[in-house]
């Protein structure tokens, strides 16, 4: 499904939707240890003293259920956030009693307070069938990976632009040597005669040294 802020889709393990609400399963196969909270952005899971954090996947239900909100234009509280961990995994945490290893049509079947009219479930049952009987599954899971990678891998930042210093006006970036000792020369402006107003390259070491370079002007 498209995701409620639009950056790209968001995909739903498993959905059940009776009268009783919609319970939104995330399913999750892992093994050893998991530590988490109910608000931690980030899970662990341990085996043999090697971690691997995970997304809290209350949270990342949550954008699911969102999406779902959006698409089927019911009321978040007729929603159920449920976490199954398949897999041989120890919870070695509290967490609450929606994250469960086992016993997970027995706790969906606890909740008997009709929540949606019929008409209501059939809506929803008509507008999640299309989405359930796409002929391009493959193609669409594709996509949605390569989604998830690039939000969780954002290509990295090209680094601020150094400003560079303006150059004065009339003077090149790597001034000419003197002809007589080669030291670096500097740029006047000739104050009298023929090329008065004019600039030219004079020797650094005036008046030690009074070599000059072309009196004609220097180009911008």
């Amino acid at each position: 499904m498209p995701r409620p802020d639009g950056k790209g889709t968001a995909q739903v393990d498993h959905l059940v939707v009776s009268r009783f609400g919609l319970f939104v399963i995330e399913t999750k196969n892992y093994k050893g240890w998991v530590f988490g909270g109910e608000k931690q952005r980030q899970w662990t899971q341990l085996i043999y003293k090697v971690k691997h954090k995970f997304q809290n996947p209350l949270h990342q239900n949550a954008l699911h259920i969102n999406a779902l909100v959006k698409l089927l234009e019911l009321d978040k509280s007729a929603f159920h956030n449920l976490i199954f961990f398949i897999g041989n995994c120890t919870f070695k945490t509290d967490l609450p009693a929606n994250v469960m290893t086992r016993g997970l049509i027995r706790f969906i079947k606890k909740h008997q307070s009709a929540l949606l009219t019929a008409d209501e479930v059939q809506s929803c049952l008509s507008t999640l069938e299309p989405l359930a009987t796409i002929d391009n599954k493959r193609v669409v899971a594709k996509n949605h990976v390569q989604q998830l990678r690039k939000r969780q891998n954002p290509a990295p930042k090209a680094p601020p632009a150094i400003p560079v210093a303006p150059q004065t006006q009339g003077t090149n970036t790597s001034p000419p040597s003197c002809p007589k000792c080669a030291q670096p020369m500097v740029e006047h402006i000739a104050n009298k005669g023929t090329h008065a107003g004019n600039r030219f390259w004079g020797c650094a070491q005036f008046p030690k040294c009074r070599g000059t370079g072309s009196f004609a002007p220097i180009k911008n």
